[in-house]
């Protein structure tokens, strides 16, 4: 009889490559507007979205932008989830059980932990990137909502430092919970290489700018308003062309945590023999690792701050698709536009509804 085939040689899974969006990705006319929220009790908000990336850590964790118009609403279910986000612009607010009152505005981190319940409120249309991550519950692990400025996210002097390759880079830890951990990271101009790290990461580009290069070559520059996702195992390199600052959402495997100190996240992973030196730095957190900001602290106001950067610069509004004439999408076509004609009714928000009257243009084209 003939001998039997050689086994197949499996093919390998490519490289992860890194994703990267300019802030107009997210503008409020790229986004898809919900319509007004069902369980409000102050107002007309109406929200919209467009998501960037999903499944993250095998599923974990996904990551998108946010808006809504001012308004109220309770929200009475405790997160199954943790959820990061970086506001770009507007003004809002969270609420516990109790009453306590945690206020956010442009340039400011904020972190609602699983099991966190309470109240939600828009005083200006706000406009955020979120990083939500699913996990079990963590025992002894704190619900209360984690809000850093964005003063403290890079105040000189806190935090950790270390050198990797030609560059010094500078990092403060706002939240280290489970496999969730977010903060800001600052990098002087200089260039290292990546190895593979077991650590997905999201970051927002808030001051200078880097060339991010896949181990095959492709590269792409990230400047202010940039966000990138460095998927689990991503390898590569990061040159710094202009002294660089993140904010940044990072989740481990299920079950583990993020080693390491922030300013040494990617030292540890020099392939090139660089120094590697991590030093103490006084100062230590923004807020305290883990979960709320240290005993007695005032909640703080967001006041009236301007966006950090110009988010949204004019694009085309997307069509939904409406031109198309597939049965299957005409329920979907209806809902979008029953969506828009709620909009006109409703929002006195006149960028949304100039988003809507476009819309309803379209769909009757």
């Amino acid at each position: 009889p003939p001998a039997p085939a050689p086994p197949a040689a499996s093919t390998p899974a490519p490289p992860p490559y890194f994703a990267a969006v300019p802030s107009s990705y997210f503008s409020y006319e790229q986004q898809t507007v919900k319509g007004p929220r069902a369980n409000t009790d102050i107002g007309t908000p109406t929200d919209a979205s467009r998501p960037f990336v999903k499944g993250i850590q095998g599923g974990q964790a996904s990551c998108g932008s946010w808006g809504c118009t001012e308004g109220g609403w309770l929200s009475p279910k405790p997160r199954t989830s943790t959820e990061w986000f970086y506001v770009l612009a507007g003004r809002g607010s969270v609420q516990t059980p109790d009453g306590r009152e945690f206020v956010f505005g442009p340039g400011d981190l904020v972190v609602l932990p699983r099991g966190w319940a309470g109240r939600w409120d828009v005083q200006e249309r706000i406009h955020k990137i979120w990083v939500v991550h699913e996990h079990e519950d963590i025992p002894g692990a704190d619900a209360e909502p984690v809000v850093v400025t964005r003063k403290e996210l890079f105040r000189g002097g806190g935090g950790d430092a270390s050198v990797v390759g030609s560059a010094s880079s500078r990092g403060v830890s706002t939240y280290d919970v489970g496999a969730t951990r977010a903060g800001s990271w600052m990098c002087s101009p200089g260039s290292f290489d990546v190895s593979q790290r077991p650590v997905a990461e999201v970051f927002v580009v808030v001051k200078g700018a880097m060339f991010l290069t896949n181990n095959d070559g492709s590269a792409r520059r990230c400047g202010v308003g940039d966000v990138v996702h460095l998927p689990e195992m991503w390898a590569g390199r990061v040159d710094v062309v202009e002294a660089v600052a993140t904010v940044f959402a990072e989740v481990a495997e299920t079950g583990s945590r993020v080693a390491g100190e922030v300013a040494a996240k990617y030292a540890g992973s020099d392939t090139r023999g660089a120094s590697v030196k991590t030093e103490g730095a006084t100062g230590g957190n923004a807020a305290a690792i883990g979960n709320a900001a240290p005993a007695g602290a005032t909640p703080r106001a967001a006041g009236a701050r301007k966006p950090i950067y110009e988010v949204g610069a004019p694009v085309p509004v997307p069509s939904w698709g409406w031109a198309a004439s597939s049965p299957a999408s005409a329920e979907s076509d209806k809902a979008k536009y029953e969506v828009c004609l709620a909009v006109l009714e409703n929002s006195d928000d006149p960028e949304l509804v100039a988003a809507a009257k476009a819309r309803l243009l379209k769909y009757l084209e």
